[in-house]
């Protein structure tokens, strides 16, 4: 990938094409066979555990990136 500068209309576009990706990835996931499964074989607390381990590790992560 290619370069682009922040503010920039490239940059925008390449920006947006990359969220698009993304939300367009997680919607696949979610509707497809793989949350499906790992519902099936996670229980419900621990899937909240594991959500909370997770959403401890990406605080950690913004707090050491700013």
């Amino acid at each position: 990938m290619s370069r682009a500068t922040p503010g920039t209309d490239k940059f925008k576009a390449k920006l947006k094409v990359l969220i698009d990706d993304v939300k367009h990835h997680a919607k696949e996931e979610e509707e497809g066979k793989m949350f499906r499964i790992v519902r099936q074989v996670i229980d419900a607390d621990e899937l909240e555990s594991l959500d909370e381990e997770l959403e401890t590790a990406k605080y950690k992560r913004m707090r050491k990136a700013s």
